[in-house]
């Protein structure tokens, strides 16, 4: 990727900037950060000069994130997410001053000020680092989620629902053929939102009418259904509940989930996948004299809920004597 050396200005907080021609100082200047702002001559002659105007060498080895001038975070408050990021991902600290200047920013509400998608976008380079929970607690302690999310409050619980979520999540990114976290973080972070707030959030993350639909269904059933895990509960019990929800809605699910219980969920997806009827079809159930409609439906759940729980043989025995059985 190559450009020219550029400088950029603000023509208001937390809008795109203007870019104009420039040195490499001041292109250097415009970064978010010090570590950020340095560049290495590539030229022959000159070649592995380091240019180095604002201490950032020095701060890259002290471990320190520090912003290079103070309207740093109202010109552009998505750094106050990137800085919570590059502190959290190298086990660095965010410099007193720069610290005061970013609670500054957030408390002036300029977070409010940028577009969903562009905060949707660092929100979600946050949930591709390692370990994300632990940028989402610093920016709990920087009091900046209600900022995101109007009326999602970082407490112990939710911290602890969070911590099951991220140790499912981890899992079933290898289970599930994909899964978006930020959607999974979304269920946890809008559960028992009233209607405006949702229809708010919605809008400005561009969440999915469908995912929106599932909270609202599994959030007046995830407490019963985890309680059913944790009991040990035959896993026909959940299926009813838990058919054809998202792997992000799963996640949800198992943010209620204590994680030394987990073992049992990942046991129920394992067998639910494997507990697809090999022989029965429509087709099958016309032959049995079933008619098309409600009892086909209902005949091949009850065959899934049987293999779930280990009590099918045979498939085709297993459903001919349901048939025989409803006829009587």
């Amino acid at each position: 990727d190559i450009a020219t050396a550029r400088t950029e200005y603000y023509e208001s907080p937390a809008k795109l900037p203007q870019v104009d021609v420039s040195t490499i100082k001041m292109d250097l200047y415009r970064r978010d950060f010090t570590i950020n702002a340095m560049a290495v001559k590539l030229n022959p002659v000159d070649f592995g000069t380091l240019y180095d105007f604002f201490g950032g060498r020095r701060d890259l080895e002290e471990g320190i994130i520090r912003a290079l001038h103070t309207l740093s975070f109202i010109d552009d408050p998505t750094r106050i997410l990137r800085a919570i990021r590059f502190e959290q991902r190298f086990d660095f600290r965010i410099e007193e001053v720069t610290e005061r200047l970013l609670r500054e920013a957030v408390n002036g509400n300029y977070l409010e000020r940028v577009t969903g998608m562009r905060l949707r976008q660092e929100m979600e380079k946050i949930l591709q680092e390692e370990k994300p929970l632990k940028s989402i607690r610093r920016m709990a302690q920087f009091d900046l989620i209600k900022h995101l999310f109007p009326r999602t409050f970082y407490t112990p619980l939710m911290d602890e629902k969070l911590e099951n979520m991220f140790e499912f999540l981890n899992w079933a990114k290898g289970f599930f053929k994909d899964v978006d976290s930020f959607y999974a973080l979304m269920y946890v972070f809008l559960e028992y939102y009233d209607e405006g707030s949702l229809e708010f959030v919605k809008f400005r993350y561009s969440l999915s009418e469908k995912m929106i639909e599932e909270l609202r269904f599994l959030e007046k059933r995830v407490k019963g259904i985890a309680e059913r895990f944790v009991k040990e509960e035959p896993f026909s019990s959940v299926y009813d509940d838990l058919k054809g929800v998202s792997p992000e809605g799963l996640c949800y699910v198992a943010s209620y989930i204590p994680k030394e219980h987990q073992g049992r969920f990942k046991e129920f997806l394992r067998r639910l996948r494997e507990s697809k009827p090999e022989k029965i079809n429509g087709e099958y159930l016309k032959r049995l004299g079933v008619k098309p409609g409600p009892d086909m439906g209902r005949i091949i759940s009850e065959l899934v809920k049987a293999k779930l729980d280990g009590r099918v043989e045979d498939e085709e025995e297993f459903v001919k004597g349901l048939v025989e059985r409803e006829a009587m």
